[in-house]
């Protein structure tokens, strides 16, 4: 593994771990129960052959969290023995179990790469600072999920958000 790949992983791992000790209630997350609405996009990347997946969730309650999407999307995740609900290993069997084992984190063949856009950010997407069990997602946000294979560059989902908060009530 090359050294900047290293560095690179050291700092995800630490931006988990401080997401995993910071809870950080977003200005915009106060919306009724049962009325916000997120869309989740999985880019499996390019090596994996799979089309991406993109799910418009609705009627979900304030505290949704990004972990939760997957449950309410009906797509399985995955996380490390290490960190089972810290860090994402597998999603919808992806990588495959014969490649990651998910045992400990990072996984030698690439990781997941969490981000989150919502109308605070405009219409691109930011790499989270927090895991998905302790962001909440923001009504009429997005929250994308782009395997990143050893080696290969950081980009952004292959989706681009199109943030929309008209049907969010407060």
């Amino acid at each position: 593994m090359k050294l900047n790949l290293r560095i690179a992983l050291i700092g995800l791992i630490a931006l988990v771990a401080i997401g995993g000790l910071l809870r950080v209630s977003s200005p915009i997350a106060d919306f009724s129960a049962g009325h916000k609405t997120v869309t989740l996009v999985v880019d499996f990347g390019s090596q994996s052959n799979r089309p991406t997946l993109v799910k418009r969730l609705t009627g979900l309650a304030a505290s949704t969290t990004g972990w939760s999407l997957f449950s309410t999307a009906s797509i399985a995740v995955e996380g490390t023995t290490q960190y089972p609900t810290g860090f994402v290993c597998r999603i919808d069997g992806w990588p495959r179990q014969a490649d990651e084992a998910c045992k400990n984190t990072p996984g030698v063949k690439g990781h997941w790469a969490y981000f989150v856009t919502d109308q605070r950010f405009g219409h691109g997407w930011v790499l989270s600072g927090q895991g998905a069990a302790q962001h909440v997602s923001n009504c009429g946000g997005w929250e994308g999920w782009l395997w990143v294979a050893e080696g290969a560059k950081l980009s952004t989902p292959g989706v681009a958000p199109k943030v929309d908060s008209s049907d969010c009530q407060k």
